[in-house]
């Protein structure tokens, strides 16, 4: 196992550490590219309030303590938030927990030199979680800088099921499920006589009831339920109650209600979605775990810690043993543990063609090429290195008392506008802030007003092809932050939260250093359980209750829906098939020893 970095003991290394490597065009063409991206207009970017009432302040001794140096400098190094000691008084703890583990992520690091901004989360203090393959498990591979990291176009949103899930009309998330099928892959129904009829389409009758139809368009005699629904199979054979779970038919969802009518389904919320940016590239993504995750995984499934674990570590003792077995099998350190266990999402898009690439972290790695010529499927053609830009992040850790994780997000100031919200001002009176969609942002069309969220591209059950999406040609669509900063405004401790959240914004990003990368980036919110009690739907959630990173769930965002809509249950560290809190505890494989 290689050794990993120790970052505390670099000394002084926020002074010491060069200012990150910008992209030097290799020829005198991607000169000439670079001087008129340079004078292409600018993106719009998320405005904070400037009159917002400071009611979460990080206090310059207690900023200036973040930094390695002791005190802010240019996109110096941040140390990661003590989640061991975790000890809030007030819901903005948990927002400052949040702010600083994304400074300390987004930190140069020397474990990362030349690789672009080298920032911690792309150092070998994480590994990055695979796709789940034939067998429905997952592997970690360390990162490293001797090869590139693969990114991929879609991040799959399951349920608490561990599921692929759909959206009906009233926010309800439904399991999507898929039937048996022919060696095609077409799905199949069974007639009253038992022969299994390929579903070429679907009828809904005047009385809002389905008819599936065979290939010749013929109404197909289906068996029936109990209930007097068509009965069908899923791909293990079991029954599909249809009440509760929706089907695909020739790439569009199906859900009926208890008494068999079909139910609309909002809008582009099919597993799978891909974005794509408003100048044609899509959006990738990566998903990471940290040292302690790793090896905590690893010994709890290789049954080496007494008692087994139910939950994530908070106490010092969980940790020492998740060290000790550390130590035991890979000879390293945990030079940041108390940061206790990590999972990070991250999205990102290609630097060309951004007007302002300067403004962003970037990253060198590999990504699928496609042939885009068709408007409705595009094929995958190979692989290629690029460049690409931060624009979302999801901060998950566990820390003291808080078992069910803290769920925090950011957003690059470009991505996309607000919807309206509230909050307080100094004088603690409520203000209102209208939707504006003015000026050009990185998803979303300048002075758009309406098609907000409407998925126009899904990735095929392959996890790269692309196909279109709600009968729309695949491409761009407009992208709107439909809860600004979490949460929506109409309730008194909701506007609280909204406050707090702009206030810490504000407060952070005021005290980095001028010019610092990261006074880019917005933390949206963060949300978490009263008590650390495992979240359910109708759970006690606190902090931003309705939390969505408008690039990863871009068309999830709808109430009341949020980080524990689909991180749920009362199974802490999640299940075999990828149910539960964490969507990919059941399915990891161990470290090989």
């Amino acid at each position: 196992m290689q050794k990993h970095h120790k970052t505390r003991a670099l000394p002084n290394s926020a002074h010491a550490l060069p200012e990150p490597a910008r992209f030097k065009p290799a020829s005198w063409l991607a000169a000439a590219v670079g001087l008129l991206l340079a004078n292409a207009p600018a993106l719009a970017q998320t405005p904070l309030p400037a009159d917002v009432k400071p009611s979460c302040v990080v206090p310059a001794k207690e900023f200036n303590a973040w930094f390695a140096g002791g005190a802010p400098t240019l996109n110096g190094l941040v140390k990661p938030a003590d989640s061991l000691h975790f000890t809030p008084q007030n819901h903005c703890d948990f927002y400052k927990w949040s702010a600083q583990m994304l400074l300390w992520l987004t930190s140069p690091s020397a474990a990362a030199a030349g690789k672009d901004h080298g920032i911690v989360m792309d150092t070998p203090l994480f590994y990055d979680v695979g796709n789940i393959d034939s067998q429905g498990q997952r592997s970690l591979k360390k990162i490293s800088a001797d090869s590139l990291r693969r990114f991929g176009p879609t991040i799959t949103q399951f349920g608490p099921e561990g599921k692929p899930v759909i959206m009906d009309d009233k926010g309800v998330l439904r399991t999507l499920i898929l039937l048996e099928a022919n060696p095609a892959g077409k799905p199949l129904i069974r007639d009253k006589a038992g022969v299994k009829t390929e579903i070429a389409g679907l009828e809904i009758a005047k009385d809002g009831k389905p008819a599936f139809l065979n290939a010749a368009k013929q109404k197909i005699n289906a068996q029936t339920d109990a209930g007097g629904l068509p009965q069908l199979f899923d791909k293990a054979g079991n029954a599909v109650t249809l009440a509760k779970n929706s089907i695909t038919i020739k790439g569009k969802p199906v859900l009926l209600d208890k008494n068999g009518n079909v139910v609309q389904t909002e809008t582009g919320q099919a597993d799978g979605s891909v974005l794509i940016s408003q100048s044609g590239k899509i959006v990738y993504y990566a998903l990471t775990v940290n040292d302690v995750y790793a090896y905590f995984m690893t010994g709890a499934k290789n049954l080496a810690f007494t008692p087994a674990p139910t939950q994530f570590p908070t106490s010092g003792a969980a940790l020492a043993q998740i060290i000790d077995y550390g130590k035991q099998h890979a000879g390293g350190t945990f030079p940041d543990a108390n940061a206790l266990t990590m999972e990070l999402k991250t999205s990102w898009v290609e630097v060309e063609g951004l007007p302002d690439p300067n403004q962003y972290i970037t990253i060198t790695a590999q990504i699928p090429t496609y042939d885009a010529s068709s408007p409705t499927k595009w094929t995958p053609t190979g692989d290629k290195t690029a460049k690409l830009a931060l624009v979302g992040v999801h901060v998950v850790g566990s820390a003291a008392g808080h078992p069910e994780m803290l769920w925090s997000s950011f957003e690059h100031v470009h991505n996309s506008p607000n919807a309206g919200y509230a909050y307080l001002n100094t004088k603690d009176a409520k203000v209102n802030v209208a939707q504006n969609t003015r000026g050009k942002w990185l998803f979303s069309a300048s002075d758009a007003q309406s098609g907000f969220n409407i998925n126009t591209a899904r990735i095929d059950q392959d996890h790269v092809t692309i196909l279109q999406d709600n009968n729309l040609p695949i491409g761009p669509y407009n992208v709107l932050r439909e809860f600004a900063w979490g949460t929506n405004s109409a309730s008194a401790a909701a506007l609280s939260d909204n406050t707090d959240v702009i206030s810490v914004n504000s407060s952070v990003l005021s005290q980095l250093a001028a010019g610092d990368i990261r006074k880019n980036y917005l933390q949206i919110g963060n949300i978490w359980t009263n008590n650390g009690v495992p979240p359910k739907q109708s759970g006690d959630f606190k902090g931003s209750v309705l939390l969505a990173n408008s690039t990863m769930e871009t068309t999830f965002q709808k109430q009341p829906n949020s980080c524990f809509t689909c991180h749920t249950g009362k199974d802490m560290l999640g299940t075999p098939t990828g149910g539960g809190l964490s969507h990919i505890w059941g399915t990891l494989l161990p470290l090989n020893k």
